[in-house]
């Protein structure tokens, strides 16, 4: 079922991010945005992400993935565009400076200036 095959990507996802494996984690999340599963568990995904990222402050690449999230699985550009200026504005460059120029794309594409 591809709705079960979304939530596997969403969770392995969140494990790539959380190790710092951003590409790999951008992968999966792509994946499981492509199916739609139903809204609690995208609800359920994005309490779990916001519990994280307070829980671990020091994981600021976090934010690269809730921005990605809330674009492409909630559709919540307002939201994608803070999480992704908190990504940018945060995290330690010198580990993932290819993110913040894509995060920092992707807002100019969803025309959050």
């Amino acid at each position: 079922d591809g709705r079960v095959r979304a939530v596997w990507n969403y969770n392995i996802a969140f494990l790539y991010c959380f190790s710092g494996k951003l590409t790999k984690a951008i992968r999966h999340y792509r994946k499981a945005t492509s199916v739609i599963v139903h809204p609690d568990i995208i609800f359920q995904i994005e309490d779990f992400m916001c519990w994280a990222a307070r829980m671990y402050p020091e994981k600021r690449q976090l934010y690269f993935c809730l921005g990605f999230f809330n674009w492409k699985a909630k559709g919540d550009m307002i939201q994608a565009k803070s999480d992704f200026l908190e990504f940018i504005n945060n995290v330690d460059g010198r580990n993932f400076q290819n993110e913040k120029n894509l995060a920092a794309k992707w807002i100019e594409e969803m025309g959050c200036h």
